[in-house]
């Protein structure tokens, strides 16, 4: 896997870790810097729309967007609790700290989180943004911003 990493043919993001005994602090998560290689290994060409990894694929897209667009300092992360719920990537930084949702549907509204909202919580006001990248919903408004996927290179 190490070898994979610096080959930049996978990028293994490590989980983030705010209550000992509630998160999972040891797997890491696995992203494929390009999907054309990660159909090759899932043997799935599919249009995504009829994929069942569409999700998968969305969040590895969503994680190249943040990945190429993050300033000096920050790093990516994810969080996971014991009891299942995740926020798929935090953008812990010296300035800031946002957390990012994916979700490979069409929106209509504004979406609760409860994972994102728990998290935000624990971690005492220092979460400055919270955002579900979605496949078309626009919303600016806090406390959680809808960004479709295609503008995700503009979080901030």
């Amino acid at each position: 896997m190490h070898f994979l990493q610096q080959m930049y043919i996978i990028r293994m993001i490590e989980p983030m870790s705010v209550n000992g005994r509630k998160t999972i602090s040891q797997m890491k998560k696995v992203y494929f810097y390009d999907l054309g290689l990660r159909n090759m290994v899932y043997n799935s060409f599919n249009e995504v729309n009829f994929r069942t990894d569409k999700g998968a694929i969305f969040e590895n897209e969503v994680m190249l967007e943040l990945w190429r667009n993050r300033s000096a300092g920050e790093v990516l992360r994810f969080y996971r609790t014991l009891n299942g719920s995740e926020v798929d990537f935090v953008i812990d930084g010296p300035i800031r700290k946002m957390l990012v949702e994916c979700k490979f549907q069409n929106n209509a509204k504004v979406m609760k989180l409860p994972a994102m909202t728990n998290l935000a919580t624990d971690l005492d006001g220092a979460v400055t943004r919270c955002y579900v990248a979605n496949l078309n919903y626009f919303s600016d408004e806090p406390p959680i911003r809808m960004m479709p996927c295609y503008w995700c290179d503009r979080i901030r």
